[in-house]
């Protein structure tokens, strides 16, 4: 649940981070219950994962690194984006700006030295459209059908150092 973890400073996720996976936050315990179950969430996930890998997105080809200075850079395969980044440790909220192209906001979760980027889902799906000409537009549509059928949830990555 969204406000269950706890919150993490700049200085923490200064560096490099793997991607570790798919990551999921509940907005409230009702989005919980309308999801259903684990085993359930547990399918989506790996779905998610599938779209994902589809993309570059996946364990030793993907990492987010955030500098001092409030540049970051998110790299999936060959494809890079560098941007800016804004974090607000009081309301969690990460502001991601690439090349002037694109801005998004996400939640920044720290959770047992994981960090957790989530979105509601079209903002994901707008982060891996910028990468461009990695993007297979036939995964993409898949992935934002299947993530449109649940309210409530918050979907990303996952990154551990």
């Amino acid at each position: 649940i969204l406000n269950a973890f706890t919150t993490v400073n700049k200085q923490t996720i200064l560096g490099t981070w793997n991607f570790k996976g798919s990551a999921f936050v509940f907005e409230s315990e009702n989005a919980l219950a309308n999801l259903g179950s684990d085993a359930i969430a547990s399918q989506v996930e790996a779905k998610v994962d599938k779209y994902l890998a589809k993309l570059n997105v996946k364990e030793s080809m993907c990492t987010i690194t955030f500098n001092e200075d409030n540049t970051c850079m998110f790299t999936a395969g060959k494809k890079t984006l560098n941007g800016t980044y804004e974090f607000n440790a009081e309301t969690k909220e990460l502001k991601l700006t690439y090349a002037g192209l694109l801005s998004t906001t996400a939640f920044l979760i720290y959770d047992a030295g994981t960090i957790n980027i989530v979105y509601q889902s079209d903002g994901l799906l707008r982060i891996l459209k910028a990468i461009g000409s990695m993007s297979n537009n036939g995964t993409l549509a898949l992935l934002n059908t299947l993530l449109d059928q649940y309210d409530g949830l918050r979907i990303g990555m996952a990154f551990a150092k």
